[in-house]
């Protein structure tokens, strides 16, 4: 297979014929992106299996490097003319591949004048949380999930599969403007969460040691706290949603997926389906010993009255580092208090999405 492409090799041709495979009565063509390195991916590679469950050989394609990700999409795009798309990585993973496919999209409409919508995505379970196949109700083991999707809808019309509709956040800094989109955002408290969660080790043990050795440490005044304490420090900056000004808080988060945690059994965001902006949830305790004995209604949907939801917010703004998807963004080292505006991304995310149960 020739990964040599780029968008301005694209050809009319090759062009109308992806979209064309878009066509609702168009038979489901299924292809695949590894990432190799992902957590489930090292433990235990599985692209080879999954590129032998009923698809082409060469509509399968690894990528060790990010970069080499546009010269995939192209390739699987317009050359094999897929119109599923499988993600086999975790949260980071689909975000670095839907944030490469929407920048691929918007240059190819540039160069050709014509709107180009994305596959309809099929999230794997190829990483740690895996909070997007979670809310997609794909997040068993990745060889039953397109072992599901191949025996359901290979040979059916592409309008037949169930999907998701989804909103993305655009994320822009006024230093750069540069856009990057997802699905989870979290302002600075929360990117320093995510620092200490890798300290502990990831997963739900990690989560779990963190939750333990921050209670502990608050009340006894560790070793431990008194080295991190400090991350869980309120901004001294506001924060601003939908024009209503928030000098005080200490975190918020902002999602257009349901989060859930403990295999699904917590439930600590719930987004309405086809809802047109983002739930966001702002934490008003300053306190960062109040804030921790905070975690238990934070974790789950409990109500608490220095816990402000807000169903469907479409533009926020905070200032300093960030967590979009799982990936930190630290904050710029010549301007660390850098605004950051969150809103509503124009093009949606369609996901597979399996409304039976767990496969």
């Amino acid at each position: 297979m020739n990964l040599a492409v780029r968008p301005s090799s694209i050809s009319d041709v090759s062009l109308m014929a992806y979209l064309e495979k878009l066509e609702t009565g168009r038979p489901v063509h299924l292809g695949l992106l590894t990432n190799p390195r992902s957590r489930q991916n090292t433990l235990f590679p599985i692209h080879h299996r999954l590129a032998k469950l009923g698809m082409s050989p060469d509509d399968s394609v690894q990528t060790i490097h990010p970069s080499e990700i546009q010269n995939a999409l192209t390739y699987l795009l317009f050359h094999r003319n897929i119109n599923v798309l499988a993600i086999n990585g975790g949260d980071g993973t689909i975000h670095t591949v839907v944030n490469v496919l929407w920048n691929l999209l918007d240059e190819v409409e540039t160069l050709s004048g014509v709107a180009c919508p994305a596959p309809l995505l099929l999230l794997l379970n190829g990483g740690t949380m895996n909070m997007a196949s979670r809310a997609m109700n794909t997040k068993g083991n990745a060889t039953r999930t397109v072992k599901w999707f191949i025996n359901e809808y290979t040979g059916k019309p592409l309008g037949g599969v169930p999907i998701r509709k989804t909103s993305l956040m655009e994320i822009r800094r006024d230093t750069d403007r540069q856009r990057t989109v997802g699905l989870i955002f979290g302002s600075e408290l929360t990117y320093n969460a995510l620092w200490m969660y890798a300290l502990f080790g990831q997963g739900y043990l990690g989560l779990a040691r963190l939750c333990l050795e921050a209670a502990v440490g608050a009340h006894f005044n560790t070793s431990l706290w008194r080295k991190y304490g400090h991350m869980l420090t309120p901004p001294t900056t506001p924060l601003e949603v939908d024009g209503v000004t928030y000098p005080n808080y200490s975190a918020v988060l902002a999602s257009t997926v349901d989060l859930t945690l403990a295999l699904g059994l917590i439930q600590t965001v719930l987004v309405a389906e086809g809802s047109p902006g983002f739930f966001a949830k702002i934490v008003l305790e300053t306190d960062p010993k109040r804030l921790i004995a905070l975690i238990p209604s934070l974790m789950s949907e409990a109500r608490h009255p220095r816990i402000l939801d807000i169903p469907s917010a479409s533009l926020l703004r905070v200032r300093g580092a960030f967590t979009l998807d799982g990936e930190l963004y630290p904050a710029p080292e010549n301007d660390p208090t850098a605004p950051v505006t969150v809103s509503v991304c124009s093009r949606r995310l369609h996901a597979v999405h399996n409304h039976e149960s767990a496969i």
